[in-house]
């Protein structure tokens, strides 16, 4: 979207963002069991928690541009401002990658403030409980526990680092392909002292699912409050009828789990 590229000190980005369903919360939605009650996720959507003072949050903004020349250097790839992408064919949802690199590919940074002088692949192996080969580390016959494994966005995978598949940063990435559509993203995880780069490709499949679901979530829970909002008149969201009957559903599944079995 044209004068959008300043993304976050742009007014119209802001403004342009505001009614949309936007990639970064795409995991949080697909993820949402259907008998799970919207009203606590529409509301962060509506009202999201300012996060402009936190240390993780600042340590990423300050440090993008300099991530961007490191992986120019490593790569020889140049990083272009993007602004917010919107695709006529879901015109309720929106991504804002981190730039365009090329014609044909975005570019996806993190700022790992928890690793910040930590080099990454030493870091995911402690957090993961594995060796620099990628096993598993025993003690005393027994695995090494995972040491807040679940807070990694990484993961060592056969050996190798990569984005873990199932993260909500592995979902914004596949909206913003979508979306953008681009033919490729490249992943940039970094701390002071290292650079991971990889490039994650389309699924069109997973992509598939989770529009089915965004669209439904966008149209059913949180078009009708931004419309005719309910929460800041104290009230509970809007439920269809399909809401209703995944509850009750999980319900009936939750009292045949408490029945006791009955005696052969």
């Amino acid at each position: 979207m044209e004068n959008t590229e300043g993304q976050h000190s742009s007014g119209l980005f802001r403004r342009a963002r505001a009614n949309r369903l936007t990639a970064s919360n795409f995991g949080k939605i697909f993820k949402l069991d259907a008998a799970t009650h919207p009203h606590n996720t529409v509301r962060r959507l509506r009202n999201p928690t300012d996060l402009s003072n936190n240390a993780a949050v600042k340590y990423g903004l300050h440090g993008e541009d300099l991530v961007k020349q490191k992986f120019k250097t490593q790569t020889g790839l140049a990083v272009r401002k993007i602004g917010l992408c919107v695709n006529k064919n879901w015109p309720y949802l929106g991504a804002s990658p981190d730039g365009a690199v090329g014609a044909n590919a975005i570019i996806e940074i993190k700022c790992l403030y928890s690793a910040k002088e930590r080099k990454i692949f030493d870091f995911v192996a402690e957090r993961q409980g594995v060796d620099e080969r990628g096993e598993q580390i025993m003690e005393n016959g027994k695995k090494k526990k995972k040491d807040k494994f679940s807070s990694v966005c990484l993961e060592i995978f056969e050996g190798k680092l990569r984005l873990k598949r199932k993260h909500d940063y592995f979902f914004q990435i596949q909206g913003q392909l979508a979306i953008s559509e681009k033919e490729k993203c490249y992943f940039v995880a970094s701390t002071d002292v290292d650079l991971f780069v990889e490039e994650i490709l389309p699924d069109k499949e997973l992509w598939a699912n989770m529009e089915r679901k965004l669209s439904e979530f966008y149209l059913d829970y949180l078009l009708p409050e931004i419309v005719d909002p309910r929460i800041i008149r104290g009230l509970t969201v809007r439920v269809p009828p399909q809401y209703a009957e995944a509850a009750a559903k999980r319900e009936q599944q939750k009292t045949e789990k408490r029945k006791p079995r009955e005696r052969e």
